[in-house]
């Protein structure tokens, strides 16, 4: 999916309650990656278990907790940023994570992530839990879009 997430935020849209675990799972690329490459290591995965957690591929090493309580209502938007130096995460507009990149004890985040991500995948196999996804624009929002 043709995706300019240096510029604009991702939203997806979930139904999942916590502890079903179900998962959102994203693959980001490059302009001169293609999807099923599986020639990167870029991905952000969210688990929704008791407690839901979160991975970014080649950053945290293991499941994270996320250190504020989550407000999960079963009709939710997540919005993930991504910069230069970190990602960012809000559950319907209150921000649940504000990662940096340079805080991975694991030696290849920075570099791994340092890149201009212009693609987006879904994991079908994997994702259980987005039903729709947009970018957010300079002018307001996209329309959503069903996966």
């Amino acid at each position: 999916i043709d995706f300019d997430l240096e510029t604009y935020p991702l939203e997806i849209r979930t139904d999942s309650a916590a502890g079903s675990s179900e998962k959102i799972a994203v693959l980001f690329y490059t302009a001169d990656e293609n999807e099923g490459d599986n020639i990167n290591n870029r991905a952000f995965i969210m688990y929704f278990g008791s407690p839901t957690q979160y991975y970014i591929n080649s950053c945290t090493g293991v499941w994270q907790n996320f250190l504020t309580t989550l407000s999960i209502t079963q009709d939710d938007t997540w919005t993930i940023t991504k910069t230069d130096t970190g990602l960012t995460v809000e559950l319907n507009g209150d921000e649940v994570l504000n990662y940096l990149f340079s805080s991975s004890s694991e030696p290849d985040c920075v570099d791994t992530y340092n890149v201009e991500v212009t693609k987006i995948a879904f994991t079908s196999d994997y994702d259980k839990a987005s039903n729709q996804y947009r970018e957010g624009t300079a002018t307001g929002q996209s329309r959503l879009r069903d996966l």
